[in-house]
């Protein structure tokens, strides 16, 4: 911040944020793109992993960043894959 805003922030009372989007985990954004290329809504892919609709929304968030091998393997298997 230069001196000259610093001294417009003082005198307005305001202080300047700047806010960065949080990332989002591409992992999650390829798992969304098979499923919807698939056909199959989530529920039927939740079954066919052997979990619940809501543990399988939680792979599919943008924002998690938690994805095991083991549950990537089961989402590629429950739509046909290997």
């Amino acid at each position: 911040m230069t001196p000259e805003e610093e001294a417009e922030r003082d005198r307005e009372g305001y202080l300047l944020v700047y806010v960065e989007p949080h990332p989002v985990n591409p992992t999650s954004l390829e798992l969304r793109r098979a499923l919807k290329a698939s056909g199959l809504t989530a529920r039927e892919v939740a079954k066919r992993m052997g979990t619940t609709p809501s543990a399988l929304s939680r792979l599919l968030d943008p924002f998690y960043f938690g994805h095991s091998l083991e549950s990537l393997r089961r989402f590629a298997q429950a739509l046909g894959g290997e």
